[in-house]
């Protein structure tokens, strides 16, 4: 039960964190720029989650609690698409190019369409 509270105080704190970054560049930019937010939300995300699960993967003093609140939580409600970059560069070095690909080809390939799809399936609804 500890784990779950841990990540979920992360992953609320996360989210509050990319909600605040969006309002920062609509502030600076003065446009509604959700793009521009999101892709420096994944920089981000992806640049601190490779430098945090290389930290907590060669270092043992770092605790297991730490890892779920910042790695799980934070970073995960910060942007999911830091865990997908994660997943991407281990499974490229542990399982080969080939299914790194495949991965990849079925992340973008099924992920796009599910929310174009999702959208239909509501406006088919109302």
């Amino acid at each position: 039960m500890e784990h779950i509270v841990w990540v979920g105080l992360g992953g609320g704190l996360g989210s509050i964190a990319r909600y605040l970054i969006s309002l920062l560049v609509l502030r600076i930019s003065g446009v509604d720029s959700l793009g521009i937010a999101t892709l420096i939300v994944n920089l981000l995300g992806c640049l601190l989650i490779g430098f945090l699960a290389e930290a907590f993967q060669l270092r043992s003093d770092l605790l297991d609690s730490h890892r779920l609140f910042v790695v799980v939580g934070f970073l995960g409600g910060f942007t999911t698409f830091s865990t997908f970059g994660l997943e991407s560069t281990i499974i490229l070095r542990t399982a080969g190019f080939s299914y790194f690909l495949l991965y990849f080809s079925a992340q973008i390939a099924l992920c796009i369409p599910a929310v174009a799809f999702g959208t239909s399936m509501y406006r088919a609804m109302h």
